[in-house]
C-alpha cells in the first residue's frame, strides 16, 4: 500500500547509525517514497532546507546536534517549520518525549522500530500534512475572496449611487418654479438614462443569484443564427452611432451557407451572452472595429458545435489579469471601471449562462491591443432538409407508433431534446432518464408498458452496459439499442454480449434510427 495517493512523498532520515537509516529507507521506498538521508545533524539541517520534503525522521542521540537542537532550529526556520518531525530513539523516559514534542516534534517512536506501526504512524502524518496544506490554501483563498467582496461592494455602492444621484437631483430640478420645456426634456433624458442603467446593474445582481441557486431555465427551441446573429448586428450599430463612437466600427462575420440553418437552442440566452461581450467591447474599444460572428462545426464531431467569436481593438488586458476577469469581484483594472463604468458582473453572468448550455470560453488579449473571446455551444443542428425528411418519415405509416412507449436514457441533454423533437410526430411515448440509477429507477416503474430501450453506453451512475445486463436478467425479449459516442468495434461487442440488440453509433442518423424503430416497433 502506497503511503500516498496521487502523490511520492519526499522523506528526509537523519541518523548517525547508518544501519538504521538503511533499514528505514528500504521500507518507505517499497512503499512509494522518495528518501534522502544524512548521518549527522549539521548535514541534515542543510539538507531539509535545500529541498521541499513532506517528512524528516530524526533521531534524539547523536552525536554533535543531536535531535532535540536539530528540530529546534527547524522549527525556527521559515523553510522548514512546516515540515512535521518524527522522532525515533532508543530512549523511552518521559523527560525525553517531553523534551521532543517541546521542540516541535510531531510523534516519538523508540527503537527496535516495527515495521507495521512505523509505516501506520508515516503515513498518518503524511496525510495529516496533505490536510493542513489544504486548509491552508483554502483560508488563502477564502482571505482573497472576502477582498474582492469588499472591492465589489464598494463598487457597487458607487455604481448604484451615481446614477441614483443623478436621478434624486434631477428629479428636484423638475419642481424648480422657473423651468422651462427645454431644461424638463433634458432633465427627463438624464433621469430615463441613469433609471435604465440602474436598472441594468439590478437585473445583473438578479441574475448572478439565479444562476448560483441554480434558477436559470433553460429553454430549447428552433431559431436561425443567422437571423439572430443579423438582429443583434442592427442594434449594436444602432448604439455606437448613439453614443457617437465615430472611428470605431462594428463588423458581422457569418456564413452564407448557413442561411437556411435552424438549429436547437435557447436564443435569448444566446443572444443574453453575445450581446455582453459585444457591449463590453464596445465600451473598452474607442477606434479600429468591434468584429463578431459565428461557424458551425458539425462534420466528424459527436456533439454539433457553434463556434462564436468576439474580437476588438480596445485597450486590451493586461496578462496577469487575464485568469480573473471571469470573477464577479473582479475588473481587470479598477482604474478602467472607475473611466468606462460597469459593476463587473457582465462577463461573470455569461460565463454562468454558457456553462448552462454546456459550453465553454477562454481569450485572448493582448494589453493596449485587443481582445478576443472564443466560445463553443453545443446545439442540436435542424436544416430545413432534415425538417422535410422528418416530416416525410412521420407521414408514413411505419411510422406512426400511437400506444408505444421507449425509455431513452442519456446523460446529454441536447441529445435527448434531438429524440424528443424528431419523434414528437410519431405520437410514441417517450421517457427519459439522466443517469443509469435513474434508468433503472424507470424500468422498474414501468416495466410492463415499455417496448424498447435506447440506451447511452456511457453515463453517471452504472453505465449502459450495467443496465443492459440487469434487464436481461428479467426480460430477455425487450429491444435494447445501444447508443455510444466510443465508435469501436470493441463497444459494440461489449454491447451486443452485455444483451443488447443493436448498437449504433453518435452522431445519431434519423433514417437509421427510424428503420431500427420500424425494425422493433412494428412486430
Amino acid at each position: 500500500m502506497e503511503l500516498l495517493i496521487n502523490k511520492t512523498p519526499k522523506i528526509l532520515i537523519i541518523d548517525d547509525n547508518i544501519s538504521v537509516v538503511g533499514f528505514i529507507s528500504e521500507i518507505l521506498v517499497s512503499h512509494g517514497a522518495k528518501v534522502m538521508s544524512a548521518l549527522d545533524g549539521k548535514k541534515g539541517l542543510v539538507k531539509a532546507k535545500a529541498n521541499n520534503f513532506d517528512l524528516i525522521i530524526l533521531d534524539v542521540m547523536m552525536e554533535g546536534l543531536n535531535g532535540i537542537e536539530v528540530c529546534k532550529k527547524l522549527k525556527k526556520d521559515n523553510t522548514t517549520n512546516n515540515i512535521p518531525v518524527i522522532f525515533i530513539t532508543v530512549r523511552d523516559d518521559d523527560k525525553t518525549i517531553i523534551e521532543a514534542f517541546n521542540a516541535g516534534g510531531v510523534d516519538y517512536i523508540t527503537k527496535p522500530i516495527r515495521k507495521h506501526e512505523f509505516l501506520a504512524r508515516v503515513r498518518t502524518h503524511l496525510n495529516l500534512k496533505e490536510i493542513n496544506m489544504q486548509l491552508v490554501l483554502e483560508k488563502e483563498k477564502a482571505v482573497v475572496a472576502n477582498k474582492f467582496k469588499d472591492s465589489f461592494l464598494a463598487n457597487m455602492s458607487h455604481e448604484i449611487r451615481t446614477p441614483m444621484n443623478s436621478i434624486v437631483g434631477f428629479s428636484e430640478l423638475l419642481q424648480m418654479p422657473d423651468i422651462n420645456k427645454q431644461m424638463i426634456d433634458d432633465y427627463t433624458k438624464i433621469i430615463i438614462s441613469n433609471s435604465e442603467y440602474l436598472l441594468k446593474i439590478l437585473n445583473d445582481i438578479i441574475e448572478i443569484s439565479k444562476i448560483d441557486a441554480g434558477a436559470v431555465e433553460i429553454e430549447y427551441i428552433n431559431c436561425s443564427p443567422n437571423k439572430l446573429f443579423n438582429e443583434i448586428f442592427v442594434s449594436f450599430e444602432n448604439q455606437i452611432i448613439r453614443i457617437e463612437k465615430t472611428n470605431l466600427k462594428l463588423i458581422i462575420d457569418i456564413p452564407d451557407e448557413n442561411v437556411n440553418t435552424i438549429i436547437s437552442t435557447d436564443p435569448t440566452r444566446l443572444r443574453q451572452i453575445i450581446s455582453n461581450l459585444i457591449g463590453n467591447a464596445i465600451k473598452f474599444t474607442d477606434k479600429g472595429y468591434v468584429k463578431f460572428g459565428y461557424k458551425i462545426v458539425s462534420e466528424n464531431s459527436e456533439q454539433p458545435m457553434l463556434n462564436i467569436f468576439v474580437e476588438d481593438t480596445g485597450v486590451g488586458i493586461e496578462k496577469n489579469k487575464i485568469e480573473n476577469i471571469f470573477d464577479r469581484f473582479v475588473q481587470a483594472d479598477k482604474t478602467i471601471n472607475r473611466d468606462f463604468g460597469g459593476a463587473g458582473l457582465g462577463l461573470s453572468i455569461t460565463r454562468g449562462l454558457i456553462k448552462l448550455l454546456g459550453g465553454g470560453i477562454r481569450v485572448e488579449s493582448e494589453f493596449g491591443k485587443g481582445t478576443a473571446f472564443y466560445i463553443n455551444l453545443p446545439f442540436v443542428e435542424k436544416e430545413k432538409e432534415k425538417e422535410k425528411a422528418i416530416e416525410e418519415n412521420n407521414n408514413n405509416e411505419h411510422h406512426f407508433w400511437k400506444g408505444k412507449t421507449i425509455l431513452i436514457a442519456d446523460d446529454v441533454k441536447m441529445v435527448c431534446v434531438f429524440l424528443k423533437t424528431i419523434l414528437k410526430s410519431t405520437q410514441i411515448k417517450m421517457l427519459f432518464a439522466e443517469d443509469g440509477n435513474k434508468t433503472l429507477e424507470i424500468y422498474e416503474k414501468h416495466k410492463n408498458e415499455i417496448d424498447l430501450v435506447l440506451l447511452d453506453l456511457i453515463m453517471p451512475g452504472l453505465n449502459g452496459f450495467e443496465i443492459a445486463k440487469t434487464i436481461r436478467q428479467q426480460d430477455r425479449k425487450l429491444p435494447i439499442i445501444a447508443q455510444t459516442a466510443v465508435a469501436l468495434s470493441t463497444t459494440r461487442k461489449q454491447a451486443l454480449e452485455a444483451g443488447c440488440n443493436k448498437c449504433i453509433f453518435k452522431p445519431l442518423k434519423i433514417n437509421e434510427l427510424f428503420d431500427i424503430l420500424e425494425e422493433y416497433l412494428d412486430k
